[in-house]
């Protein structure tokens, strides 16, 4: 309440103009000090020792920047012992310093950009860097790591210069990283000639050693010298908002020679032959190769890996460890595992080195066993499990026994044994059997699904084929049968208990009106799919064009008559082809007598049979325009249906007896006998009670699908003789129609020509009439609108000489010859030109010259010696902008 009331008071005094004394607004720290000491000097004892004292803290800091909320503290310290401070609360004096000291929090910001701004100027004037040599080569042009060091110890100098604005990461982060980045180009670059050099003289795992380390460091020392490393990504942005310092692109094109392997500098050319001349034996690195290679399975015997290395000196003398120490491998996984679950109770120093105790015995006897047992399941039950033992600090890993996982050598005694094992599994008849063979046998291990990484083992990237070639293709197959025979149990009780629990039976004698109209519009519906399905048998060749889409979407063609105005006495009918899918016309004939079986005995027909009744129903009542609207057609009947009586009735009399519906089912020539409204009533009601079963099962329904599919590859086969997942027959059929369609053409014309087979007999007719062919095309080109774009002499002329030269050539190929050089630009302008104009006449927005717009797209349009939609768009296009110019909107 106190504090309300003085609240109150200073805004009063504010508002009614007491006499208001000079407040201090602080624009530095130095004014915030000023404050505390004026605030002191006006109040009492406590109030005095407080304000001063904080005053005091503050003049040891050297500015706001980073010590914020010291500043604030003070401020509201002194603030509140002045409030409370009962000698000459009320004065203006008192007033004045309350009011300076509530102005600190507000302008507490408006100061530190002051002194930021203030350490910008005095960072860049004293810490810009002198004149500094970028050139990174030696004499010799090649890259010299040294210069580039010392390049990057210039970095550090950079964040003062670039990152001393508010929001911008702390100086001493970039410094930091700056420095560090330079020290790592130094420790990284010494270390790969160090391990280069040792490569040189190593033998056995060293050699695979010292080439691990020179990668990592040639890979750190490119990303340390490139955009990867802290100091380029934290100065970066910066350099962006100005000009690049030189420095920064030596270091950047120093980057980009060592990864594309400038440096190191290769070693100087020897003639020296000699040591060509020495054959080595295999390396121990070369042995590791062979064993991990992807194709392992497929060049490498099991007996065959171990003879690699049991007679290596690195196994013999692990092979006498492990005899000394007596250790059996079972014995040490047990004691392995053991201490695993312990953990969590033990100090992590403690467990690690009994667990590294574990792994130096565990993974050496497991060596020796791995290469000298023989290949038989049960090696594959010992061995199939991940390795339990961990690294020892400091060893890398490079010792044989840590370097040898023995999934691998398991990977290749299972290969050798998986006929056998396939033999055996054919007889497993439970899933559950299954997975238990499967999680004592296989080796898992170094299957892909992991983080990989670069010049990693292939361990880290196999896929389960690679892996197992020879079994996992089996393996798979295995288990979706089993995965299989389980949906197919639980989908069988599923059905029967739904079907029991609504019977169909009870509906079936409920609607057998229905049941019995929708049997003889299915009858003729399978009647009116074979017919059709008959007719389009000898267009084989026409089905062949769709056959590559597949087998739900084969379509068959069936012919149609066409009327003549004027029919001819022995005038052969003219044919069109009108599509149809197979798929369709077959369900329309199953459906029949799939329905009637199925009404038999609903509950025990079965699930399967159920969905091949549904499906062929459902797609062929989607045939039928009338039956596929829904309820649209039945709005009537069902309403009077639920009237009773003898409403029914008088609906069907009042004229909704006869339905004169044109499906896709048949066409205008095939006739429906005896299939009225009822009949296609009783279909819509049959299939809407079948959609609404199906919506009760849990049931796979992708036999039935299947089912179908078989039926339209068996008619597709029948129809054309080629099996319709021969892609290569169906294609060569289709080349072998193209050519007889081509040979037929060119046989047409020569008889047109006059009849002679002989090409020099034909070439002699052509000359001869050559000026009656040059009218005859001189006429066409006036008539059918090309004199609109082409010169029509030109046109003429052009076909004479090519008649003559190959008699064989269609106007299409000639045409395309000679076309760009028979073009009219005055014809093409012309239309144009008329054709805005006409635009223009009907109020277009946008006013263009037509006179300029015509001879444009006439220049445009010619200019590929082509006449494509795409030319004539960007023509146009083009010829609009430049013709619209100065012209009033």
């Amino acid at each position: 309440m106190k504090y309300y009331l003085v609240i109150c008071f200073t805004a009063a005094t504010l508002m009614f103009g007491l006499p208001a004394l000079a407040m201090t607004t602080p624009k530095t720290a130095q004014d915030i000090i000023t404050i505390l000491n004026d605030a002191a000097k006006i109040c009492s004892k406590d109030c005095q020792k407080t304000c001063s004292a904080e005053a005091k803290a503050l003049a040891k800091l050297p500015g706001v920047s980073g010590h914020i909320q010291q500043f604030k503290q003070s401020a509201t310290n002194c603030r509140s012992t002045l409030l409370n401070d009962k000698q000459g609360k009320s004065s203006p004096a008192h007033m004045n310093a309350y009011m300076s000291l509530m102005m600190v929090d507000s302008n507490i910001d408006q100061i530190i950009k002051a002194e930021q701004t203030q350490a910008s100027t005095t960072n860049k004037a004293n810490s810009a860097p002198s004149k500094v040599d970028t050139n990174i080569h030696d004499a010799d042009g090649v890259l010299d790591i040294n210069k580039v060091h010392q390049l990057y110890s210039h970095l550090p100098q950079f964040c003062d210069t670039h990152l001393n604005n508010p929001g911008d990461v702390t100086l001493r982060t970039c410094r930091d990283q700056c420095q560090q980045g330079a020290d790592k180009v130094k420790e990284y670059s010494e270390n790969y000639l160090h391990s280069a050099e040792k490569s040189k003289s190593a033998t056995g795992l060293d050699i695979m050693k010292y080439k691990g380390l020179m990668a990592s460091n040639l890979q750190q020392l490119e990303r340390t010298l490139s955009k990867q490393g802290m100091c380029f990504y934290i100065l970066e942005g910066h350099f962006k908002k100005g000009p690049t310092p030189d420095i920064y692109k030596a270091i950047y094109a120093a980057a980009q020679e060592v990864k594309d392997g400038k440096w190191p500098p290769k070693a100087a050319p020897s003639l020296d032959l000699d040591e060509l001349l020495v054959e080595e034996d295999e390396t121990l690195a070369d042995k590791l190769k062979r064993l991990f290679a992807i194709d392992a399975p497929q060049k490498l015997t099991f007996t065959g890996a171990q003879q690699l290395f049991v007679n290596t000196p690195e196994f013999k003398a692990i092979a006498a460890e492990a005899r000394k120490n007596g250790f059996h491998v079972a014995q040490v996984k047990q004691s392995m595992t053991k201490l695993n679950t312990l953990k969590d109770k033990l100090d992590s120093n403690q467990w690690r080195r009994k667990a590294e105790q574990f792994s130096d015995y565990g993974s050496k006897a497991e060596l020796v066993e791995a290469l000298t047992r023989r290949c038989d399941t049960s090696y594959l039950k010992d061995f199939n499990q991940d390795r339990l033992w961990i690294m020892p600090v400091g060893r890398h890993g490079f010792e044989l026994n840590y370097h040898i996982p023995s999934a691998y050598l398991h990977r290749l005694c299972f290969n050798e044994l998986t006929p056998a094992l396939q033999a055996d599994i054919d007889t497993m008849t439970s899933r559950e059997s299954y997975q238990t063979w499967v999680e004592q046998h296989v080796s898992q291990a170094p299957l892909s699904g992991r983080a990989t990484c670069r010049d990693c083992p292939p361990d880290r990237v196999m896929t389960p084929a690679q892996w197992l070639p020879a079994w996992a293709t089996y393996a798979q197959t295995r288990a979706d049968e089993f995965e299989n025979q389980g949906k197919n149990a639980e989908y069988v009780a599923n059905y029967k208990a739904v079907m029991q629990q609504e019977p169909f039976t009870q509906w079936l004698k409920q609607h057998q009106q229905e049941v019995n109209d929708a049997q003889d519009a299915l009858k003729s519906a399978a009647m009116s799919a074979r017919h059709q399905i008959t007719l389009a048998s000898p267009y084989k060749m026409e089905m062949t064009k769709t056959g590559l889409h597949g087998i739900d979407y084969v379509y068959a063609y069936m012919p149609k008559l066409v009327q003549t105005n004027k029919p001819r006495a022995n005038d052969v009918p003219k044919v069109r082809l009108t599509s149809f899918k197979l798929h369709d016309m077959l369900a329309c004939e199953q459906a029949s007598s799939l329905w009637q079986a199925f009404i038999k005995d609903p509950v025990n027909v079965g699930y399967d049979h159920f969905h091949k009744t549904r499906i062929a129903i459902s797609t062929c009542n989607d045939k039928f325009n009338y039956v596929a609207n829904s309820r649209s057609g039945f709005d009537d009947l069902i309403t009077a249906s639920s009237i009773g009586g003898d409403v029914v009735q008088q609906v069907i009399t009042k004229g909704q007896l006869q339905v004169n519906t044109r499906g896709t089912v048949y066409n205008e020539y095939i006739k429906f006998q005896g299939v009225d409204y009822l009949d296609f009533y009783g279909l819509y009601s049959v299939n809407e009670k079948l959609k609404q079963l199906a919506a009760r099962l849990s049931s796979d329904q992708e036999s039935a699908k299947n089912h179908f599919a078989t039926l339209t590859a068996d008619e597709y086969q029948q129809i054309t003789g080629i099996d319709i997942n021969d892609k290569q027959k169906i294609v060569q059929a289709m080349e072998d129609y193209k050519k007889q369609q081509k040979q037929q053409k060119q046989q047409a014309l020569i008889e047109r020509m006059g009849g002679q087979a002989d090409k020099q007999q034909t070439i002699e007719k052509a000359k001869v009439s050559g000026s009656a062919l040059k009218m005859e095309r001189y006429g066409r080109c006036l008539r059918d609108g090309t004199a609109n774009t082409y010169n029509c002499e030109c046109l003429a002329d052009a076909y004479v000489k090519q008649k003559a030269a190959n008699p064989a050539l269609d106007d299409y190929q000639i045409h395309k010859n000679t076309s760009a050089q028979c073009f009219d630009l005055t014809a093409i302008a012309k239309v144009k030109n008329k054709e805005c104009t006409g635009r223009q006449k009907y109020g277009t927005s946008l006013k263009t010259d037509c006179e300029c717009y015509g001879n444009t797209y006439a220049k445009l349009v010619t200019q590929s010696g082509r006449l494509t939609r795409a030319d004539q768009k960007r023509a146009g296009s083009e010829a609009l902008t430049a013709c619209s110019k100065g012209f009033p909107q």
